[in-house]
């Protein structure tokens, strides 16, 4: 989901720098909706999403301290 909403606003932007529209550029916004029956579990954040990647480096910085 995260890989498409990027695409999303690259092509976005690609269109505003391609000389598309002359006038100005425009910041874009993107909005997700969720209209389905179970609670929404998928993190709500590219940070939260990479959280993972982000604890196992600070585990390999603690590591290396301790030896």
């Amino acid at each position: 989901m995260i890989l498409r909403k990027v695409g999303y606003v690259g092509a976005a932007y690609r269109e505003q720098y391609d000389g598309k529209m002359k006038d100005a550029y425009y910041p874009v916004n993107e909005f997700v909706l969720y209209w389905g029956k179970e609670r929404w579990t998928v993190p709500n954040s590219l940070k939260d999403s990479l959280s993972w990647i982000i604890s196992k480096r600070e585990k390999r910085k603690r590591s290396s301290f301790k030896n």
